[in-house]
């Protein structure tokens, strides 16, 4: 079962300064993963997550300094309480509208829905005690977790865009650059989360008491591996519902895939959800 949290190791520390350069021209996100279902959809959406905190306190800072230079004390005292209220239950209410779309989007509506193998993958379990796993480098569960789900969705929106260009006479444009001038199809995500969150979420559609984990992550994703020239294409959204079983060396999840155009306002977006014909998406650690 995939814990609630996940032991981030110390080489993921966020970095508190950055030149201006790199946040007028910033292609990804570099700290540790943001407990947010909203992912990092949008150049000004990246850009303020960069920012160092020192940055976002002076904003908030100066915010309050504007509003106390030109409005009346007592339009402060009397609307300050009620709009932090409001900003607060909005923020609230926001989330759990969020938390919501991306479980109805991911709900099966039977038992035979939930366990069809076209949208099911397999991960292998984090072990502890296994000599290979540490000669490997994984230090820990959320390492191992992220290299198997990343392999995964790179072949999962590989293997859509071959069904997409079989059944089509066009493909979206979307996925337009993922395929090269050969015709062969190229996706390079980044190796690092931008945004992760697990909760639990009710699974009905199997019985009234059936909870089970749900995972919302998100990873950019670029035309290019040279970390230096690369562009940032957009970001890839991830949902992952467990599927409850007994088996101590692997975990199977229903999956979401949904990629989204880096745009200021309007990207458009592609959602892979189960993929016709194919079995069940094994990781390469499932022995």
């Amino acid at each position: 079962m995939l814990p609630t949290a996940f032991r981030i190791g110390a080489r993921s520390s966020i970095q508190t300064h950055y030149p201006l350069r790199s946040l007028v021209r910033c292609r990804f996100y570099s700290g540790p993963p943001l407990k947010s279902y909203h992912g990092l959809k949008s150049p000004l959406s990246l850009i303020w997550a960069r920012s160092p905190s020192q940055l976002k306190v002076f904003t908030g800072v100066l915010a309050t300094g504007l509003a106390i230079a030109n409005l009346h004390p007592s339009t402060i005292v009397t609307l300050g309480p009620p709009l932090g209220v409001l900003s607060w239950y909005s923020r609230k209410w926001y989330e759990k509208e969020e938390y919501t779309r991306l479980v109805n989007e991911i709900l099966p509506s039977s038992l035979e829905d939930f366990e069809r193998p076209d949208q099911r993958i397999s991960l292998a379990r984090y072990d502890e005690t296994d000599v290979d796993t540490a000669i490997k480098g994984f230090d820990d569960e959320f390492l191992y977790f992220k290299k198997q789900i990343l392999e995964i969705v790179e072949q999962r929106i590989v293997d859509y865009i071959a069904v997409t260009a079989a059944e089509a006479k066009h493909i979206s444009k979307v996925l337009r650059p993922l395929v090269d001038e050969n015709k062969q199809v190229v996706v390079h995500l980044g190796q690092d989360l931008e945004t992760f969150v697990t909760t639990r979420a009710e699974v009905l559609a199997v019985s009234d008491d059936t909870i089970v984990n749900f995972t919302k992550l998100s990873v950019p994703y670029y035309d290019s591996k040279n970390a230096h020239t690369r562009k940032r294409l957009g970001t890839v959204e991830v949902s992952l519902l467990e599927i409850p079983s007994e088996n101590q060396s692997f975990q199977d999840y229903r999956i979401s895939v949904r990629l989204v155009q880096n745009k200021i306002i309007g990207g458009a977006t592609e959602r892979i959800g189960a993929l016709p014909g194919h079995n069940v998406q094994k990781s390469l650690f499932c022995k």
